[in-house]
């Protein structure tokens, strides 16, 4: 083995390189605390890419096993169940109850901070959403899927919120509490509720602030058009409210006046009954729907014997504990017909009108 003693290496000039010994030989550079090279430096549990420490020893350190760094990814993978990033200033101090934690425990991760302050997340160097030291989420413009960026809720900055989807405006909460549903602006100030349809006319409006001393309505319903077809009227002053069904003559044709009431009024079937679910089997008076429509078909909703179809889970369902695809999540039911009762009362009154002339015809006979 060679041995060769230097006293000083200095730099070429031409950057050449500088041979000491033959391969296969050790090369032993001692040299003392301040000057030349650290003597005899150790490095403990050195490996590929591991982190080195200091280790708290003397011409000592430590590769750290659980902390990695490959060039593109630092990773902390510690032997035990949790791995904790902290971050402390002089500020915050530096107890284990400061400063701001990233923990995974488990497959838990934790976004912790500390401090009675604020967390802030910033994009093009612009706050774009906070969470406050009270726990309020702080958004700067709107909340969107990332699989469907146009469906979202949206602030403007203008005291409204917006609902969108497929990247049109649904639904509006005004700065005054108007909700506007189907992209509509109220058309007055005491308008507090309003559904819109697609040429933008209102199928349905409610409206609050009536006055007193007034008749005004309160629910409208109209057609894709904008012909009314109903209202729910209300009288502060009488204390009434009046549910309404559009009779204009200048929205009617083939008027006819010499019908038969009595024959078809003689074919409804009155009946009294209790409804199942009612446990206290209160009786009602009124009509069994289907044997209506057969003699007022207008009065009658709905079919005879209709039923609401078995609804089974898919893979767009979140799944409750124990179901799967293909599980009934909601079961065949009753779709019942309905009987606006209200139809009944023209029937009724030319039948007594019908009536009132054949006694009239008896008292003068």
């Amino acid at each position: 083995m060679s041995e060769i003693k230097v006293d000083t290496v200095g730099p070429r000039v031409d950057n050449g390189t500088l041979t000491i010994g033959a391969a296969g030989d050790t090369v032993n550079i001692a040299g003392t605390a301040g000057t030349g090279f650290p003597a005899g430096t150790t490095i403990n549990t050195n490996a590929d890419n591991r982190v080195i420490t200091g280790s708290g020893t003397a011409n000592t350190l430590t590769g750290e096993a659980t902390l990695t760094y490959d060039a593109t990814t630092l990773s902390n993978i510690p032997t035990g169940t949790q791995s904790n990033i902290r971050l402390q200033n002089s500020t915050t101090g530096s107890n284990a109850s400061d400063g701001f934690l990233i923990q995974e425990t488990g497959n838990d991760t934790y976004i912790i901070n500390y401090e009675n302050a604020g967390m802030y997340f910033r994009t093009n160097n612009t706050d774009h959403m906070q969470i406050t030291a009270g726990g309020a989420i702080l958004i700067k413009q709107g909340i969107y899927a990332i699989s469907d960026q146009n469906t979202g809720i949206q602030f403007d900055g203008s005291d409204k919120i917006t609902v969108h989807t497929a990247g049109t405006e649904r639904m509006k909460v005004s700065a005054g509490g108007t909700v506007t549903i189907n992209n509509g602006e109220a058309n007055s100030s005491s308008v507090s509720f309003i559904v819109k349809g697609q040429s933008n006319n209102c199928p349905m409006r409610v409206i609050s602030g009536v006055n007193s001393g007034s008749s005004e309505n309160i629910v409208e319903f109209k057609k894709q058009n904008g012909t009314e077809i109903g209202t729910i009227n209300a009288n502060l002053d009488a204390n009434t409210v009046s549910y309404n069904t559009s009779s204009d003559y200048r929205l009617k044709e083939n008027v006819d006046y010499t019908w038969d009431a009595t024959t078809r009024l003689k074919q409804l079937k009155p009946a009294r009954f209790n409804f199942i679910a009612d446990e206290t089997n209160t009786l009602f008076d009124g009509f069994i729907a289907h044997e209506v429509s057969s003699v007022i078909p207008e009065a009658i909703s709905g079919e005879k014997d209709a039923m609401h179809p078995e609804v089974l889970y898919t893979a767009d369902d979140e799944l409750p504990d124990g179901k799967e695809i293909g599980d009934v999540k909601e079961a065949t039911k009753i779709n019942p017909q309905g009987i606006d009762q209200s139809k009944i009362v023209p029937l009724l009154v030319k039948t007594i009108q019908e009536l009132e002339a054949r006694i009239t015809t008896l008292e003068n006979a």
